[in-house]
């Protein structure tokens, strides 16, 4: 009879195990309920799961309703939410009516997510509901700002429903967007920090010009506003302050050209009126004087376009003659002995482009002929020799554009060739080599703009493919590395334009 007893307990145990018996992964069950019922519904509303399975569980509101939190199994107020099955789940979504209609309409390309905030003490809350607003913009496109019902920039932003309201989030696209790297010491890459970046980021959108001085940046918007960003102890962006701006500081409108220098800069307004702001003290300001300016002064009108270098200031009338002012030692602006010059003197006439370097000047004259004048102690002329010239000389033949680097000169010709010389200790002129060259080299073909640096370089091929090489100890050529590069390396792609200051590099992208 004890034997019997003892059979029969082991049949009972073992029946009773049966539907999880050892070496089965054990299931449990989900089930949802919403309040009330005509509320919303929920996704997935049951099922069946294996132990340690994790599952989403998303609310969807009805007309009239909104999500307030999750009860039972999972006690939490943001959707979707989580639940891990180590065992039965019993889940409540509660929803809660919404007193006044909410309508939310976007512009351009996004979303508006809804959550509760808090609410009044009445049970169906209706009336003094917080909600709280989340714009996200889709991929190429940016969040702007708020209408309607409620303002402000910021991309989430709460609104208490006292009353019908109305609101739209506004994007835009996402075009010209103006990309930093390099030395950021002066604030000049524009995100609000002083650390240097080898990596780019962009800071802004709807760019359509760019430029460097040594130390500061300034760009046109594609609606004519001029910004600047960067080293302002002279004053040099022009926002009647001498404060360095870590953000971009607006300084005025209907502008079309702009240049930087060492520590000054010039902007050229739609009606041709010629602008200056900054250092003076070697009249390269071209007002007369050697009084620096906090905010821009006119210089002259009648204007096409402005270039600047170090310390010399140069501008193009729209009657094609070309005009410089400031620094001359090395007869960069005039033959004449003067060592600066703070009233405009005429260089040459028929003049399409002009560029500056630290101390010496080029321009491309109407029928494509390169000249050059000034120091070329480093070869930065082109024409087989380091003597320096007081008055133009020409170098090339065929050009349609010119750019300069501190001590190294650019140009691209008629068939799309880049070529450079002058100073080349870091590569920047991308032969391979750290030589000098007093005679002009090809570096690519199939280019379409190029500018220089202290000690690098940038161009842009006709693809939009945006190339660099020379100095990078700052991480101004932007390819993830502080290594320099003596031979070119791909940046980006989709540039449309470029500029490069002593230590950092700015561009634009589609």
């Amino acid at each position: 009879m004890r034997v019997f007893h003892f059979a029969l307990t082991i049949l009972i145990i073992c029946n009773v195990g049966a539907c999880q018996s050892t070496g089965s992964t054990p299931v449990y069950n989900l089930t949802t309920k919403v309040s009330p019922e005509e509320a919303g519904t929920i996704t997935p509303s049951n099922g069946t799961y294996d132990e340690g399975t994790e599952v989403e569980i998303n609310a969807q509101a009805e007309n009239n309703w909104i999500f307030e939190r999750w009860s039972g199994d999972l006690e939490i107020s943001t959707n979707p939410g989580k639940l891990t099955f180590n065992t039965d789940k019993q889940v409540t979504a509660v929803f809660k009516h919404k007193d006044y209609p909410l309508t939310i309409n976007t512009e351009g390309e996004g979303t508006v997510t809804e959550e509760i905030i808090s609410a009044s003490k009445t049970e169906d809350y209706k009336y003094g509901t917080n909600i709280r607003l989340t714009a996200e913009a889709a991929d190429d496109w940016l969040f702007t700002h708020w209408e309607g019902d409620l303002s402000g920039e910021e991309t989430s932003k709460d609104i208490l429903i006292n009353g019908p309201k109305n609101v739209i989030a506004v994007f835009v696209p996402l075009v010209n967007t103006l990309w930093a790297t390099g030395y950021n010491f002066n604030g000049q890459l524009g995100d609000g920090t002083q650390d240097d970046r080898s990596v780019p980021e962009w800071s802004t959108f709807n760019v359509e010009k760019i430029t460097a001085g040594s130390w500061h940046g300034l760009f046109i918007k594609t609606d004519g506003t001029l910004y600047g960003i960067g080293y302002n102890h002279h004053g040099q962006l022009g926002d009647r302050s001498t404060t360095d701006r870590y953000i971009p500081v607006e300084i005025t409108v209907d502008v079309k050209e702009v240049a930087g220098g060492e520590i000054h800069s010039m902007y050229v307004t739609n009606s041709g009126e010629l602008y200056a702001m900054g250092d003076n003290s070697e009249g390269q300001l071209g007002d007369g004087t050697t009084t620096s300016r906090i905010e821009p002064a006119q210089v002259s009108t009648g204007i096409k376009s402005v270039a600047i270098g170090e310390w010399h200031s140069l501008f193009i009338k729209q009657d094609g003659t070309l005009w410089g002012t400031g620094r001359n030692l090395n007869n960069q602006v005039s033959s004449n002995p003067e060592e600066f010059i703070t009233t405009p003197v005429q260089i040459d006439s028929n003049v399409e482009q002009a560029a500056a370097g630290q101390r010496h000047t080029l321009y491309l004259k109407s029928g494509g002929t390169l000249w050059a004048v000034g120091s070329n102690a480093s070869g930065q002329l082109g024409d087989g020799t380091l003597t320096g010239h007081p008055t133009p000389v020409q170098i090339a033949s065929n050009v349609k554009y010119v750019n300069s680097g501190r001590d190294h000169s650019l140009y691209i010709t008629n068939d799309d060739e880049l070529w450079g010389m002058g100073n080349n200790s870091s590569g920047q002129l991308g032969d391979g080599s750290t030589e000098l060259r007093t005679n002009p080299i090809l570096i690519d073909s199939g280019v379409k703009r190029a500018v220089g640096g202290n000690r690098h370089t940038l161009f842009v091929k006709t693809n939009g493919q945006l190339w660099g090489m020379g100095a990078n100890i700052h991480g101004q050529l932007g390819d993830g590395t502080t290594d320099s590069h003596s031979t070119p390396v791909q940046i980006d792609s989709n540039v449309l334009e470029i500029a490069a200051g002593i230590y950092f590099s700015y561009y634009i992208k589609e």
